[in-house]
């Protein structure tokens, strides 16, 4: 009996053995595919950059006043729109009145003081020209007296009497002229003393009238108004609540631009640069046309790799909403390269694959890809011009099958 056992088990080896060699004969069947030769050209593609409209940029609106002052009026609430100068708050300006008051009143003194410091001047200088004549009148009498004596004592018939009243009045013109010339030395220095005080006067005035701009300048920016056109975002301020430069009243949304922002692939990089035009719809608005600018290529990835950050500035010249789904198109070109049909590239685990066509056998070659539309596919390495490549049935095949190639 154990025999007859081994005899059997060793029958049924044989004959499983004979099935599984039949069965493999019948896989080994030749397979029928359709071919295209890689060639060069320039490929041709739409990149779509998905994303929502957001403001091109916020701007926070906070008092431009030192110090508290309580809010008389509020204008503006979350979602309202605003155009640039719209009054958004106005402040409490009394405190601001008072300094502005005080102000005026220091301006007006100091116009006063101005006034008088000009009759200061003007009197000085009269007087100064006074006595620059009266000096000009002695130095006159004195020459006068000077030669009445020379000629007195040259005559030599004069008595000693008259040479000596001749040589008093001489004296006395001269000492005149001294006295003259003293005053015109003081009238002098109090004209200089009178200019420099309607210097300072006129000084006065402008730091005074300085200060009265400046609070009228103050007084102006309790009225807060927009920067900007836009939608207010967020208003943290009521009447009768005191408001500081510390915390903004308002966060308004720039509207009168959105971005786009989005990623593209490594491969389309060559083909775009800042400022290139693109095209953009908006998903509510089909039968629209809008227009965008790339402005924003970013220098680095993201973190998963193969993708860069783009932005792009779509003009609001339609009264486009914020959030709104939006796409831009844009359109690249790539350099004169390997490019095949789209449908002979097989991705697998992250990496792609073509088969190439080599006398009967499906060869498996890994390719590095780039650009591709909806034809075609950019092949950038591991593929040369002329060779084909399997562009049907490429699910199934395996390395080194054996092909037909189609008719």
């Amino acid at each position: 009996m154990k025999r007859h056992f081994k005899i059997t088990y060793l029958t049924l080896a044989a004959i499983m053995a004979a099935a599984l060699a039949g069965c493999g004969t019948a896989a080994e069947k030749t397979v029928t595919v359709k071919t295209a030769v890689a060639q060069k050209q320039a490929l041709s593609s739409e990149i779509q950059v998905n994303g929502i409209l957001i403001p091109a940029s916020t701007v926070n609106v906070s008092i431009r006043l030192a110090g508290a002052y309580q809010v008389k009026a509020v204008n503006a609430s979350v979602g309202s729109e605003v155009k640039e100068g719209d009054v958004l708050a106005v402040l409490d300006t009394a405190q601001l009145e008072a300094q502005l008051a005080q102000a005026q009143a220091q301006l007006d003194a100091a116009y006063t003081a101005v006034s008088g410091a000009k009759s200061g001047k003007s009197a000085a200088y009269s007087g100064y020209n006074s006595a620059n004549d009266a000096l000009k009148a002695a130095q006159a009498q004195a020459a006068a007296a000077q030669r009445f004596y020379d000629t007195l004592v040259a005559s030599g018939t004069a008595t000693a009497d008259q040479i000596t009243q001749a040589g008093l009045a001489l004296q006395q013109a001269k000492n005149a002229v001294a006295t003259c010339a003293a005053a015109v030395a003081q009238m002098k220095s109090a004209k200089t003393t009178a200019a420099n005080a309607l210097n300072s006067a006129e000084a006065s005035v402008d730091v005074a009238q300085a200060g009265v701009d400046l609070i009228k300048l103050q007084i102006s920016f309790a009225t807060v108004t927009s920067p900007v056109n836009g939608v207010v975002v967020s208003r943290n301020i009521n009447p009768g609540e005191t408001a500081t430069s510390a915390v903004p009243l308002f966060t308004i949304a720039d509207t009168a631009s959105f971005k786009l922002k989005g990623t593209v692939p490594q491969t389309a990089l060559p083909s775009i640069s800042e400022g290139q035009s693109v095209g953009v719809n908006v998903d509510i608005y089909p039968g629209n046309a809008y227009s965008g600018t790339i402005t924003l290529i970013s220098p680095m990835a993201v973190s998963t790799g193969g993708y860069f950050p783009v932005e792009i500035s779509v003009p609001n010249a339609a009264g486009l909403k914020s959030g709104l789904s939006a796409s831009a198109s844009i359109k690249v070109t790539a350099a004169r390269n390997i490019v095949v049909p789209l449908g002979a590239v097989k991705p697998e685990n992250g990496q792609y694959f073509v088969f190439v066509f080599a006398g009967g056998t499906a060869v498996k070659r890994e390719v590095k890809t780039g650009l591709s539309n909806t034809n075609s596919v950019e092949i950038l390495s591991g593929l040369s011009e002329g060779e084909k490549v399997i562009t049907s049935n490429v699910g199934i095949l395996a390395d080194n099958m054996t092909v037909t190639e189609q008719g």
